[in-house]
């Protein structure tokens, strides 16, 4: 699953997921967006926040 799609299915606003994560708002808005892939670390951190529905290969 997206990360995008994670968000709007958890009815969590960008910022929620983002203190859950640790990471700031605008680097989940650009992970959202695309622009930015995050390191291992992060999207280790996003794969445990949602409970294994975004994973790895969501991101590539």
């Amino acid at each position: 699953m997206k990360i995008k799609d994670y968000i709007r299915q958890s009815g969590e606003s960008q910022a929620a997921f983002a203190r859950k994560v640790g990471v700031s708002p605008a680097a989940i808005c650009r992970y959202v967006l695309g622009q930015r892939v995050p390191r291992p670390k992060i999207i280790e951190a996003i794969r445990q926040a949602t409970d294994d529905a975004v994973t790895v290969c969501d991101f590539y």
